[in-house]
């Protein structure tokens, strides 16, 4: 079967850790099975499937369980309840341009460790071997989609951080709730924050990469949130179509 080639990004940083929990508990995965394996001389790989904890109505949770990390010249490991999450890690395509359209791994929680050199090949050898257990693949298609542009309408409002280049400032982003404190981020990372909580396209254009603190609670209406930084921040946007393309999961 031809191979897809998909828009891999590798990113040099030496180490990655990410986590998302959306649960009360941390996820109770059954008992895992190894579904795909490969030991090479410079690199070896495994992916496990096992399935999601069901609750008392037999309904699966924890499906937005995941976490990623990685040391560029050891590998990584992945672990997530959804399909869209294991694409979205191998390849950098943002999981809102991932349609998935026929889930063969419904319920299912993949755990994926790789020891080697992380590259952009192996991460594609990986994506489509496990593709092809599932009897799945991924098709390109151009598509017209509605996003929201931030941008900044009130300067006065939003005063960008400036660094003492003889100091180190780190970023980060913690969420308490509903409540998302930024520090010394970029409004792309907020762009990107938006776009996971609301499932709507967000972005923010800036060659400047200007820096920011903000403290946002995310409201069940999106509008409430945009309002809000409007009025506290003076970050606006505009709605806008774009040509964007959407990676459909087959059978």
């Amino acid at each position: 079967m031809k191979k897809i080639q998909y828009p891999f990004i590798f990113f040099l940083s030496l180490l990655i850790i990410f986590t998302t929990i959306s649960c009360n508990q941390a996820v109770k995965k059954g008992k895992s099975k190894l579904i795909v394996e490969q030991n090479e001389k410079n690199y070896n790989f495994k992916i496990e499937e096992s399935c999601l904890k069901l609750n008392p109505e037999n309904e699966i949770q924890c499906s937005n369980y995941y976490t990623y990390s990685s040391n560029s010249e050891t590998g990584f490991q992945i672990n997530a309840g959804k399909l869209k999450r294991v694409i979205s890690a191998l390849t950098e395509i943002d999981e809102i341009n991932i349609n998935i359209e026929a889930d063969t791994t419904y319920g299912n929680f993949f755990n994926i460790y790789y020891n080697g050199k992380i590259t952009l090949e192996n991460n594609k050898l990986i994506l489509n071997k496990l593709l092809d257990y599932y009897k799945l693949k991924i098709i390109p298609t151009e598509k017209n989609v509605e996003i929201f542009r931030l941008s900044i309408i009130e300067p006065t409002k939003l005063k960008a951080i400036h660094k003492d280049k003889s100091s180190s400032i780190k970023s980060s982003t913690k969420q308490v709730e509903n409540n998302i404190t930024f520090k010394n981020v970029s409004l792309k990372v907020l762009a990107k924050q938006l776009q996971d909580i609301y499932n709507q396209r967000f972005e923010y254009i800036d060659s400047s990469n200007k820096r920011y603190n903000l403290e946002v609670e995310m409201k069940n209406d999106l509008n409430e949130t945009l309002n809000y930084l409007e009025n506290e921040y003076g970050i606006g946007f505009s709605k806008k179509e774009i040509n964007r393309i959407i990676y459909r999961v087959i059978k």
